[in-house]
């Protein structure tokens, strides 16, 4: 994602919204989410929210303002995440706890890109990763078993 997004950075220019299409990164839609970036002091809205996106989170976010979700209101960090990459103007990542209804994720990575319309920003691109908390459990009882054999 991060290399298309690149790729559409144009003479010094960020991208913008209309510079992204959505034929060209076709697996990756459902993975992903386009936030409304209100610079006003409104925050940020979830515009659009990828069919995995909602099914691994538990609900669908779409339409919702950031601070209607769990974990996500006002200082939050994935609301300081949304307001550095909307203010550096910046990709950025990050790895939240999961906070869905699914046991067997225990964190959530986040990539995020910002898109600017007439040169300011309006929007930001993020991609969403899940990882297990079975795998996480697994790979920790592991290490404790071979610390106890060495």
């Amino acid at each position: 994602m991060e290399a298309y997004w690149r790729s559409k950075c144009q003479d010094g220019r960020l991208p913008s919204r209309q510079d992204i299409d959505p034929a060209e990164i076709r697996r990756l839609l459902a993975h992903i989410a386009l936030i409304d970036v209100a610079m006003d002091g409104d925050g940020f809205r979830f515009r659009l929210v990828g069919t995995k996106v909602v099914q691994q989170l538990s609900y669908d976010p779409t339409g919702q303002d950031v601070t209607e979700g769990p974990g996500t209101g006002k200082g939050s960090p994935f609301w300081d995440f949304l307001t550095a990459i909307a203010t550096d103007l910046k990709p950025g990542s990050i790895e939240l706890p999961y906070f869905g209804n699914n046991v067997s994720f225990g964190s959530i990575r986040i990539v995020g890109f910002p898109l600017l319309t007439d040169g300011v920003i309006d929007k930001v691109l993020l991609g969403f990763s899940f990882a297990g908390a079975t795998e996480m459990h697994e790979l920790k009882r592991w290490i404790r078993q071979s610390k106890n054999v060495i």
